[in-house]
């Protein structure tokens, strides 16, 4: 890989100046506080990336210019060679950079150069230190797999089939109370018709009742005259014919009632006395089926739904399996990501194996990238340090990583008021790294 083989800071921020040339994989830079450890990472950042690095007040206080200058060494397989990088920042805020090969020959457009060589500087912890949500982003858009419409159609589904599914149970709450007569008619019975048809028997029994009066009034006729014959026999002949005539009429009369019968008034009474009770079974029954009806539709529905649910969840599941991951055993669910399908937090994976994944995450997202600064080693115990040195080894990157303190055991180089503090000598620096890795 193309490494920092020698750089140079000269009034850069707290930097007096530094001279070091980095040793292997990587380079742990001790010191305390506000003595220019941070300032030494901010310079390699500069040298590689610089504007876009947006380092603040970079000249040291009090000082005209600030350089830096490094020396890159390029592996056979790399696509540029050896690099001599210069940067100067004037306090007035002026930016100038050359850089050169190994002959001497300078490089046109430097910047765009460098950015497509080293990249942006990147933290291997920042997906460890990422809340779930924007982790489990960060996956989905480095794998390719983003959900979001697909989440959102399968919430809107959710949302819909909850609904349905609500309503669903009211109905069939309201079914449950509801009571079913089997033996009722399918149509409700007509109240008026019965009254319609019982008042034309209530007319034929009224019109016999007539008829027997006015037989009865004959007869009674009949009898009076029949008394007053021998009263009238000067009137007979007219009262003969009189009584002849009403002697035909009753006979008549008489015939018409033979032919009528009696209509059955009961009957009718007593259904329109038991059409109402009749009719309320009828109603229930058709409110019953009307809502079993909805209920079966409410039904269709939210299986309709559940079936588009389990159509994303299988396409999700289909893409999710298809996908290739940075780190074998990682994946995602709704709300997190998992890594051998346990939450990818503390508490339930080592701090190596969390380690070891954010890393893998970070060289995942930047396959160009040359170099890894880590700002905040102190945090770092031991074996994650080793760790991180064997990973930086076998992904052929360098890294710099910052711890504060100043025991020369712990640190590849020291800084103090802005220079080296008594620099190792090339044994002892070669001891340090030998501990620090022996044990990997």
């Amino acid at each position: 890989m193309a490494r920092l083989i020698k750089l140079h800071v000269e009034n850069f921020k707290r930097i007096s100046v530094v001279d070091f040339s980095p040793s292997g994989p990587m380079t742990i830079i001790g010191g305390m506080n506000e003595q220019g450890k941070s300032s030494l990472l901010d310079a390699i950042t500069v040298l590689l990336q610089g504007k876009l690095a947006k380092i603040p007040e970079p000249v040291r206080t009090g000082a005209k210019k600030a350089t830096i200058e490094g020396y890159i060494q390029a592996d056979e397989w790399d696509a540029f060679e050896d690099l001599h990088i210069i940067r100067n920042i004037s306090a007035a805020g002026g930016w100038t950079i050359k850089v050169e090969s190994k002959d001497g020959r300078e490089h046109k457009s430097p910047e765009t150069m460098l950015k497509k060589i080293f990249g942006e500087a990147v933290d291997p912890l920042a997906f460890k230190r990422m809340s779930p949500a924007d982790r489990l982003q960060f996956l989905k858009k480095l794998v390719g797999l983003d959900f979001a419409e697909l989440d959102a159609r399968r919430k809107s589904l959710y949302d819909d089939r909850t609904f349905k599914g609500r309503e669903l149970k009211t109905i069939e709450g309201a079914l449950a109370d509801m009571e079913v007569y089997p033996d009722a008619p399918s149509e409700v019975v007509s109240v008026s018709g019965l009254m319609t048809e019982l008042e034309k028997r209530k007319r034929m029994n009224r019109d016999i009742e007539y008829q027997k009066t006015r037989i009865k009034n004959a007869r009674e006729e009949k009898t009076g005259l029949t008394y007053k014959i021998e009263d009238l026999q000067e009137r007979l002949a007219v009262t003969q014919k009189a009584l002849d005539k009403k002697s035909a009429k009753i006979a008549d009369l008489k015939g018409f009632l033979e032919e009528m019968i009696p209509a059955d008034e009961s009957e009718i009474s007593d259904q329109v006395t038991g059409s109402e009770s009749i009719n309320a079974q009828v109603r229930a029954n058709k409110q019953y089926s009307l809502k079993e009806l909805e209920a079966k539709t409410k039904k269709d529905e939210y299986e309709s739904l559940t079936n588009k649910i389990e159509t994303i969840d299988n396409q999700k599941s289909k893409e999710l399996a298809g996908a290739e991951f940075p780190v074998e055993g990682l994946s995602f669910d709704e709300s997190q990501v998992l890594y051998n399908n346990l939450p990818f937090d503390e508490k339930q994976l080592s701090s190596e194996e969390l380690l070891r994944v954010s890393f893998a995450m970070a060289i995942a997202a930047q396959p160009t990238l040359k170099n890894i600064l880590i700002r905040e080693g102190s945090l770092l115990d031991k074996n994650n340090l080793k760790l991180i040195g064997e990973m930086a080894e076998a992904a052929d990157i360098g890294v710099f990583v910052e711890v504060v303190g100043d025991d020369p055991g712990k640190a590849t180089l020291i800084i103090e008021n802005g220079r080296i503090k008594e620099p190792h000598p090339v044994e002892q620096i070669e001891q340090i790294e030998q501990d620090e890795f022996s044990d990997i």
